[in-house]
């Protein structure tokens, strides 16, 4: 299931996340500005949060299966389609086309792992799932700046319509139903989450929804990162862009390590929330550092993006391994499919706000921007540590009484 999930992830992230890597091919092709760039990049996220909490749903109540196979044979469709459209506006419906039915895999495969795994060895494995969204961006921008240089663009979309038919299939031969249902995390059974009582509930949702909010200032520290790190390596640095994108597949392969360290740590500490803040604050240092070394020394730039390129990239597994221990009964599927849908909602606006604000302020003030919402997630999530805490006291001291 594990392999399956990974597989069907990195599909649908070489255009997702990979599609940076020949940004600057794209902008020269259909002679865009880079604020239209912006716009071309963020439309598979555009079509992820029209459908997420659809698809969502549908796991629920159809499982993982059907949705997975339907989803990403729809996905290599549009693909192919886009393959054979121009213009700005074609290619971004096209995309979105392909973003909306590329959706079913990322609550589908995440509640596969999340159910097939119990809870001391569900961060590992979430790390591992969600290596595959780096690995399969990586391996998009090691080989799409080849392909369309030797073949064009077109040759590049078809290419990766196959890669998803092949998800497709790969999903209804493996995917099956669990021996053991491990849905409910942290509570063991549904019986269990059933009879929380009314206060331990409402704690519950106030957590889900306040490691949704941070979830969705770490998501626009990694969507700048992601769409202009190329563009800043090689237009404004003068790196070639075989050069650019290998940086960016290095920083892509390093968070990918560091998702399944990260899953790992947090399946051996009681607070599974720690190691989340730690990477939090080490973005906001990171992107500092980052915006102020992009006119510095150039090999001090590149490692500086390695760095930090892992830490923003390294964080999600994590955050879905949260979301799904703390979803209702039942609501595994809807409850990721919501938390996709605030993040992809604000990766699709991101590229846009911050392609125009570089294209104003220059691209140190753009990447220095990372620090801002990194250090809010941070401060968020040690709110929700204090209340935590503040609640078990409270708790032992009713019980003394």
């Amino acid at each position: 299931m594990l392999i399956v999930g990974m597989f069907a992830q990195a599909s649908t992230s070489t255009f997702f996340v990979g599609l940076a890597a020949i940004g600057p091919a794209l902008r020269h092709a259909e002679g865009l500005s880079l604020g239209e760039l912006g716009i071309l990049l963020g439309a598979p996220m555009a079509g992820f949060v029209m459908t997420l909490l659809l698809w969502g749903a549908a796991t629920d109540r159809f499982d993982e299966r059907p949705v997975m196979a339907v989803g990403l044979a729809a996905t290599a469709y549009f693909l192919v389609l886009t393959s054979s459209v121009s213009g700005l506006w074609p290619l971004s419906l096209c995309l979105a086309l392909a973003g909306a039915a590329a959706a079913s895999v990322n609550a589908a495969s995440g509640r596969a792992v999340l159910r097939w795994f119990p809870r001391e060895r569900r961060g590992f494995a979430m790390g591992l799932r969600q290596t595959s969204v780096p690995l399969g961006a990586a391996a998009a921008a090691l080989m799409l700046p080849t392909m369309v240089a030797g073949w064009g663009i077109g040759f590049a979309f078809r290419s990766l319509a196959a890669v998803a038919m092949m998800a497709a299939v790969s999903s209804w031969i493996w995917i099956r139903e669990p021996p053991q249902d491990h849905e409910f995390g942290t509570a063991g059974t549904i019986e269990a989450r059933v009879k929380e009582p009314d206060n331990e509930r409402r704690n519950r949702q106030r957590a889900l929804r306040n490691v949704i909010v941070a979830g969705v200032a770490l998501v626009m520290c990694q969507a700048t990162f992601v769409s202009f790190v190329v563009e800043m390596l090689h237009g404004h640095r003068g790196l070639t862009l075989r050069s650019a994108s290998l940086v960016f597949a290095v920083a892509q392969l390093t968070g990918a390590g560091a998702r399944v360290l990260v899953g790992s740590w947090s399946d051996n500490v009681p607070d599974r929330l720690m190691p989340l803040r730690v990477v939090a604050f080490g973005m906001a240092a990171g992107g500092a550092s980052l915006g102020l070394a992009v006119d510095g020394p150039l090999p001090l730039l590149v490692v500086l993006s390695v760095i930090v390129g892992a830490f923003v990239i390294c964080w999600n597994g994590l955050a879905f391994t949260v979301a799904g221990e703390l979803a209702p009964p039942g609501r595994m599927g809807t409850t990721l499919g919501l938390q996709s849908t605030a993040n992809f909602l604000v990766a699709g606006v991101t590229p846009y706000c911050v392609g125009t604000f570089i294209a104003f302020a220059g691209f140190s003030a753009g990447f220095g921007f990372i620090a801002v919402p990194a250090a809010a997630a941070g401060l968020l999530l040690v709110r929700i540590h204090r209340r935590a805490r503040d609640g078990v006291t409270v708790h032992e001291q009713e019980m003394s009484s």
